[in-house]
């Protein structure tokens, strides 16, 4: 359940930034987080079991939409009020 507002928040992002063709973005996001997960996986794996390779994707996600947030007010000059995006939780 704590991973569930993260994939929302990152669908809006990735959705917001295809309406303004910036796929390049996600793209970006995405392979910086794939790499993110595979070095938290590896070593988290190895000390905790499958609790760490949950860990790992949990932190993933979280680093996914942190960069994409980050790329939505770059990529547009956008401010955006994180007090509505964290009423979510």
């Amino acid at each position: 359940s704590t991973y569930l507002p993260f994939i929302f928040i990152s669908q809006l992002y990735g959705m917001i930034l295809q309406t303004f063709h910036r796929e390049i973005y996600i793209m970006k996001c995405a392979w910086v987080t794939l790499l993110v997960n595979f070095a938290l996986s590896v070593v988290l794996i190895k000390i905790y079991g499958i609790a760490g390779a949950a860990f790992a994707t949990l932190i993933s996600q979280i680093v996914y939409t942190i960069l994409l947030h980050i790329m939505l007010i770059r990529s547009h000059n956008l401010q955006l009020d994180n007090r509505y995006i964290l009423k979510i939780y």
